[in-house]
C-alpha cells in the first residue's frame, strides 16, 4: 500500500476499529515509521508530515485545524501564505470555498521544494545554479500547469479522530465540504492522507462522499474532473481487537525495554504480567484501562528505584478494571471545596453525547478560556476551576494541545476516564436532556461565530428558541460567554420579532377596514339619499302628471306605487343601522389599534427600563461579588495571620514557662545549701539500727581538727527518778 504502483492508485488508508482499539497508536508506532523508512530506502523521496484533529480548531470549524497543520515547521512552511500573520486563515478559507485551487497551490510548493532539494544536490556537486526565488518557483507551474510527474518530496497527512467531524457540532455541509477537501488533496496527489474512524461512524462517512449529498455544495471544482469521491477515499483497513498474544507483547516488551521486572506472588506463584494479560483479555476495550494502570504502576516504583511492579500497588489501584475510577477519585478528593465544585460545569464542557438517543458518549476539544470564563462563575469558582483542571493535566486525566490561534485546547486524555468514573457518569446521566440540546444548537453556533457573528445565524427555529431558554435557565454554568451571548441574541431577536409583528398585524388590520368599511359607509349613504329623493317626489307628482289615462290603469299605479312606498323606510333602517355598526366597529378597531401602539411603545420603554435595570444590577452584581471575594480572601488572610500569632504566643508562653522552670531550678541549687544534719541524722539512725558505731570519715575528722576551741559542754546530771534525759 506504501510503495509502486500502490501509491498511483490510493493514497489514503482509513483506519477502522472501535473505540480503544489502538488505531492512532498503529499510525504513529507502526504506518508513519514504516513510510518514512520506505522514502529512505528508495533513496529519492523525503517525507514532510502534517497532524490534524477536526475537533482541534476550537470554536472554529475543521478547516482552521487542517490548514494550521499543513503550514506547520514539519509540513509545508515554504507555502506563500505562511510567511504571513493569518496565513493559516486564507489556506482554511481557501480550502472551504474551492480546494481544488488550495490543492493545486499545495501541489507546486511541493514541486518548489523538490526543486530546491535538486539545486542543493546540484550545489554539492559543484555545478551552478541561479538563485531560488520561492514565489517565482510557485508562480511558475501555476502558468504551465502542473507537471505530469508526482513532487519528490511526499507529505503525509494523518486525521486522527475523525469521528469528531460528526458530533464536534458541525452542520451536514461543513462535513461534506470537509471530506471534498481531503478528496481535493488526495486526488491531486498532495498528500497521503491516513485517518482514523470508529466503526459506529463510518456510514456517516460513506454519506459524506455520496455524490448525490456532494451535489449541494455548489462547488463546479469538484465536479470538472468527474471526482467521484466514493471512490478517491475506497482505501480502508479494518483493525480488530487486540488478541491475547498481542495484549503480551503490549505488557512485556515496553517493561523490557525500560529495565523492569514484574514481581511474583509467593502464595500463588504468579507473574504480575501474567494477571495482566488475563484481566486484559476478559475486558472489552483493554487498551486505555490498561494503558492507564501501567503507568501508575511504573509511577509508583520511581521513589524506590527498584524497577520492579509490585503487586502491592497492583491491588492497592483496584485491579484494571477499577484503577482509572479510584486515580480519578482520589485526584477529586484532594481538591478543596471550590474545586470540587468546578467539577460538573467542566465535565459538562467536555463531553457530548454520540448520534442516536443511545449513543455513548464522547469526548470535546474546548478552549481552556471557556472551561473558566462561564458567567455563573464568581472569582472563587474559576480559581477552583482552574486548579482542578491543571491538577487533571498533571494526573494525566486531561490533556492540552495548542489550536491555530496559539489558544490552550483541553479535552479528556481517555474516553474510559468519564465512562467508567460513576461520579462523573452519574453527573451526565442526569443532564444528558440538556447536552442534547445544546448539541442541537451546536451547528448554528459555529457558523455564527466563524461567519462574524451575524443574525443569520442565530436561532429562529421554535424548538431551538425553547432549547435556547432551557439552556439559558438550567445549564448557563456550563456555557462560555460566547455561547451565552449567542442564546441571549437569539431570544431578543425572536422578542423583537414578535414586537413587529404583532404591530404589523394590527396595522393590517386597520388598512383593511379602512379598505372595505369605508366604501360600503358611502355607497349606503348614497343609495339612501337616492331613495329618499324618489319618495319625496312620489304619487302626488305622478298623479298629476298622468291625469287622462284610464281609471283602472290609474288605480293598478296606485297600488304598486302604495306598496312600494312601504318598503324604503324599512330598508333604510336597516342600511342605517349596519352603517352605524360598522362605523362603530371601525372605531373599535382604530381604538384598539392605538391601544396597541401604546402599549407596544410602553412595553418597549419599560422592555428598555428593565433591561437597563438588569445591566445595573448585574454591574453591581459582579461588584458586590467581587468585593465579598475580596473580603472573603482578606478574612482568610486575617485569620491564618491569626492562627500563626496565637501559635507564636502559645510557643512563647511555653517557652517563658520552661525557662522559669529552670530558672527556678537553678536558683534553688544555688541558694539553698544542703543541709549537712540530715547525712549525721541519717548515720545516727544507722547506728543505733545496727547497734555498733561508724566511723567518722576523713573529711569529718579533717573538719574536726580545723575547728576552733570552743568551751566544753557541761553535761548535765542524771534526774532523780534514774531515766536518761532526752539530751542523753
Amino acid at each position: 500500500m506504501f510503495c509502486g504502483n500502490r501509491w498511483q492508485k490510493k493514497t489514503i488508508v482509513l483506519v477502522l476499529g472501535p473505540a480503544g482499539s489502538g488505531k492512532t497508536s498503529l499510525i504513529r508506532a507502526g504506518i508513519l515509521p514504516a513510510l518514512t523508512r520506505l522514502g529512505v530506502a528508495e533513496g529519492d523521496h523525503s517525507w514532510r508530515l502534517a497532524f490534524t484533529r477536526p475537533g482541534n480548531g476550537g470554536v472554529g470549524d475543521p478547516f482552521d485545524a487542517l490548514a494550521a497543520a499543513l503550514l506547520e515547521k514539519s509540513a509545508l512552511p515554504e507555502f506563500p501564505d505562511a510567511a504571513t500573520r493569518n496565513g493559516w486563515q486564507t489556506l482554511a478559507a481557501e480550502l472551504r470555498v474551492a480546494p481544488d485551487n488550495a490543492a493545486l497551490r499545495l501541489r507546486e510548493t511541493l514541486h518548489y521544494i523538490s526543486v530546491q532539494a535538486l539545486d542543493h544536490l546540484l550545489d554539492e556537486h559543484g555545478f551552478e545554479v541561479p538563485p531560488a526565488n520561492p514565489k517565482q518557483s510557485v508562480e511558475l507551474p501555476r502558468q504551465n500547469r502542473p507537471e505530469p510527474g508526482d513532487p519528490k518530496v511526499r507529505l503525509a497527512l494523518v486525521v486522527d479522530q475523525l469521528e469528531e467531524l460528526f458530533v464536534g457540532g458541525f452542520s451536514p455541509e461543513l462535513q461534506q465540504k470537509f471530506i471534498a477537501a481531503l478528496g481535493a488533496l488526495v486526488n491531486w496527489r498532495v498528500a497521503f492522507v491516513v485517518a482514523t474512524l470508529r466503526s459506529d461512524f463510518h456510514a456517516a462517512f460513506q454519506k459524506c462522499c455520496n455524490p448525490k449529498e456532494l451535489a449541494v455544495l455548489n462547488q463546479p471544482e469538484l465536479r470538472v474532473r468527474d471526482i467521484d469521491l466514493s471512490e478517491v477515499l475506497a482505501g480502508r483497513f479494518d483493525l480488530p481487537p487486540p488478541g491475547p498474544e498481542e495484549i503480551r507483547e503490549m505488557i512485556r516488551m515496553p517493561a523490557e525495554a525500560a529495565g523492569l521486572r514484574f514481581e511474583l506472588d509467593p502464595e500463588t506463584g504468579r507473574t504480575l504480567d501474567a494477571a495482566l494479560l488475563e484481566a486484559g483479555i476478559s475486558c472489552a476495550e483493554p487498551l486505555p484501562p490498561l494503558e492507564h494502570l501501567l503507568w501508575q504502576l511504573y509511577r509508583k516504583q520511581l521513589p524506590r528505584k527498584d524497577g520492579l511492579l509490585r503487586w502491592s500497588d497492583y491491588r492497592e489501584s483496584g485491579g484494571l478494571e477499577g484503577a482509572l475510577a479510584n486515580h480519578a477519585e482520589n485526584v477529586f478528593s484532594a481538591l478543596d471545596e471550590n474545586a470540587q465544585a468546578a467539577l460538573r460545569p467542566v465535565v459538562q464542557q467536555l463531553v457530548s453525547p454520540g448520534p442516536g438517543e443511545d449513543g455513548v458518549l464522547i469526548r470535546r476539544t474546548v478552549p481552556y478560556r471557556d472551561l473558566t470564563s462561564t458567567p455563573g462563575f464568581s472569582e472563587h469558582q474559576k480559581a477552583g476551576a482552574e486548579r482542578l483542571i491543571e491538577l487533571f493535566i498533571k494526573e494525566g486525566l486531561l490533556h492540552t494541545e495548542r489550536g491555530p490561534n496559539a489558544e490552550v485546547l483541553v479535552c479528556f486524555t481517555r474516553e474510559c476516564v468519564f465512562r467508567n468514573w460513576p461520579r462523573v457518569r452519574q453527573l451526565l446521566d442526569e443532564d444528558l436532556a440538556l447536552l442534547r440540546a445544546r448539541d442541537r444548537l451546536e451547528p448554528n453556533f459555529k457558523l455564527w461565530f466563524s461567519g462574524g457573528r451575524r443574525s443569520y445565524h442565530l436561532v429562529r427555529t421554535g424548538s431551538g428558541i425553547r432549547d435556547a431558554a432551557v439552556l439559558l435557565r438550567g445549564f448557563r454554568t456550563s456555557l462560555s460567554d460566547t455561547h451565552v451571548d449567542y442564546l441571549l441574541r437569539s431570544l431578543r431577536t425572536r422578542n423583537r420579532r414578535r414586537w413587529f409583528r404583532g404591530t404589523a398585524v394590527l396595522a393590517i388590520v386597520a388598512a383593511l377596514a379602512a379598505l372595505f368599511v369605508i366604501p360600503g359607509l358611502q355607497w349606503l349613504g348614497a343609495n339612501m339619499e337616492r331613495r329618499k329623493a324618489e319618495q319625496s317626489s312620489g304619487p302626488e307628482g305622478r298623479v298629476a302628471h298622468s291625469g287622462n289615462t284610464r281609471p283602472e290603469s290609474f288605480e293598478a299605479e296606485q297600488r304598486q306605487k302604495g306598496n312600494s312606498a312601504q318598503l324604503p323606510p324599512g330598508n333604510a333602517a336597516l342600511a342605517t343601522s349596519q352603517r352605524d355598526a360598522l362605523q362603530t366597529q371601525l372605531k373599535d378597531t382604530e381604538a384598539k389599534a392605538q391601544q396597541g401602539q401604546k402599549e407596544a411603545a410602553l412595553a418597549t420603554s419599560q422592555r428598555d427600563a428593565l433591561q437597563t435595570q438588569l445591566k445595573d444590577t448585574e454591574a453591581k452584581a459582579q461588584q458586590a461579588q467581587k468585593e465579598a471575594a475580596l473580603a472573603t480572601s482578606q478574612r482568610d488572610a486575617l485569620q491564618t495571620q491569626l492562627k500563626d500569632t496565637e501559635a507564636k504566643a502559645q510557643q512563647a508562653q511555653k517557652e517563658a514557662a520552661l525557662a522559669t522552670s529552670q530558672r527556678d531550678a537553678l536558683q534553688t541549687r544555688l541558694k539553698i545549701p544542703k543541709p549537712r544534719h540530715n547525712n549525721a541524722k541519717r548515720r545516727r539512725h544507722l547506728r543505733q539500727a545496727n547497734g555498733t558505731r561508724s566511723r567518722p570519715s576523713s573529711r569529718i575528722l579533717k573538719a574536726r581538727r580545723n575547728r576552733p576551741n570552743r568551751p566544753k559542754r557541761r553535761r548535765r546530771l542524771p534526774q532523780a527518778s534514774g531515766t536518761r534525759s532526752k539530751a542523753s
